[in-house]
This record gives C-alpha cells, structure tokens and sequence, in this order.
C-alpha cells in the first residue's frame, strides 16, 4: 500500500521570490539606464542639428556673398539674411534654415564675444535681430551656444572664436 505524500502548495519558495525579484531589478536598471541615455541623444541630435545649421550658413555667407545671422531663443532658433537695399533682415526660405523649434526639455544659453546674452521666452525669431553674424568674408561672430537639459549639469557646446568655423563640444560641464 502506497502512502501519498500531500505538499501545501499555498505560497513561493524564498528561492522564487529572490529570483523574481532579480528579474525586475534588472528590469528596472535597463529601463533607468535607457531613460537617460535617450535623454543625452536628445541633447546630441539637437546640438548635431543646430552645428549643421550654422556650418551651412558660414558656407552660404562666402559662396552667395550675403550677410547672414542666426536668430535664437529659448524656444527655437532660424538663419535670417540682410537686405541691404530696405535695411532689415530677412527669413531664409531654404528648409534648412527655417525657424526649428527646440524639444520642451531642451535649454540654450548664449554667449557672444565673451558676454552672457539674456534669451527671450516668448518672442518669435522672426521677430528679433540676430545675435551672431556671417559675413562673406569669412568672418563669424565669436559665440558660445550650450545645449543642455533643464536641470541637468552637462551640456553640448558650440563655438566660434571668430575666424574659424563652428566647433562642436560634447559633455562639458557648466
């Protein structure tokens, strides 16, 4: 005669419960880690974006003869040219120099020739004078653009020192 032996199956082993709880650790790093990294990326491709925008318009500046300058706040950014005949400056109709406006979690803060430039919240770029210049003869306003999330100590940096052209810097710290 054969005794059956009848286990209480009402609960998890301590061994399950640490094994499940190792999943979601591991889970929830990944999850952390993938956060801040897309954050950084963020702040990479709009500093990447900007750089070309600039790079482009220290081009066009030589090769078409105009003046040209780069329109910022803290919201969004576009390359206007002067119009010497009416005196004003002008938006550029190529699509690469259009008003960009900055991602919601994306600051900039400005420099020009060595001096803090206050930023405005609400004005439209159209709307502003440009704070940094390319003329056709090379030159460029020496600037300093830092590229940074709110709240967050590491930025990108673009610079002009006057002569030569933009320059990118990553992960610099304010």
């Amino acid at each position: 005669m054969a005794v059956l032996i009848q286990r209480n199956n009402d609960g998890f082993t301590l061994l399950e419960a640490l094994v499940v709880t190792l999943i979601i650790s591991v889970v929830m790093g990944l999850a952390v880690l993938s956060v801040s990294s897309s954050s950084r990326r963020d702040v990479d491709l709009e500093t990447e974006r900007l750089q070309q925008m600039l790079q482009d318009a220290a081009d066009e500046a030589v090769f078409q003869k105009k003046v040209l300058g780069i329109v910022l706040n803290k919201r969004e950014y576009s390359i206007v040219a002067y119009n010497a005949s009416q005196q004003k400056w002008e938006n550029l109709q190529e699509k690469q120099f259009r008003v960009h406006q900055l991602p919601n979690d994306v600051t900039v803060a400005l420099r020009v020739n060595g001096s803090s430039i206050v930023l405005s919240d609400e004005a439209k770029v159209e709307a502003q004078k440009p704070s940094a210049i390319f003329y056709p003869t090379g030159i460029i306003t020496s600037f300093q653009i830092s590229i940074s999330r709110f709240n967050d100590s590491v930025s990108s940096q673009i610079r002009s020192d006057g002569i030569s052209l933009v320059s990118h810097n990553e992960g610099v710290k304010d």
